[in-house]
């Protein structure tokens, strides 16, 4: 692997861990935040000022992500799994903005309170957790796709680059691997919001 493919593999798995623990504070916050009286809930919501600097991060990712796919584009399952990361990330900001924003602006980031502040808050916080599931999905991934490949080096009992041969990608048995665990998560995370909606 080269250096340049080694740096961008690091950019993404560490990019998507830096979006992974916001997502997963507002994750873990959410039970107790449910049981808030409206006061304490929008005194609560004021902590996640500033938090819109988050977006750096989550669109270094995205960027990232789609720039690793296509590098390892000649090679099946590390291109799928940085696909998959890519459209969890994606995935993950249509959430925001299709459920989430709205309320931001509804409540004006959580200053005023409307009639229906009940409903909004359950629509922030389990976007929120479907977001958390999303993001997490692309660090299984990510993650996967890049440990089967060192487990290939190893298998082939070298360090040198598995390349296609006879125009057969290697690693295509691992592409189910790399689906089957983010459609785990995502099934995991859409259950949940079911139940606790």
């Amino acid at each position: 692997m080269t250096p340049a493919r080694r740096a961008t593999w690091f950019s993404a798995i560490l990019l998507t861990a830096l979006c992974l623990g916001p997502a997963l504070a507002h994750l873990l916050a959410l039970p107790n935040k449910l049981r808030f009286s409206r006061e304490a809930y929008f005194t609560a919501q004021q902590v996640y000022r500033g938090w819109a600097w988050l977006g750096v991060p989550i669109f270094a990712a995205i960027v990232v992500t789609l720039v690793l796919a296509i590098i390892e584009r000649k090679r099946a399952a590390r291109s799928l799994g940085a696909l998959a990361a890519f459209a969890c990330l994606v995935a993950a900001q249509a959430v925001f903005w299709i459920f989430t924003f709205p309320a931001n602006r509804a409540t004006r980031d959580w200053t005023v309170v409307p009639s229906n502040w009940m409903q909004l808050r359950l629509r922030w916080e389990y976007s929120h957790a479907l977001g958390a599931f999303l993001t997490l999905a692309a660090l299984v991934v990510l993650g996967v796709a890049f440990a089967l490949y060192g487990i290939a080096l190893l298998a082939y009992g070298g360090v040198r680059e598995l390349e296609p041969r006879g125009g057969r990608a290697e690693g295509r048995p691992i592409v189910p691997v790399l689906f089957a665990a983010a459609g785990g998560l995502l099934g995991l995370g859409t259950s949940l919001l079911i139940v606790l909606s």
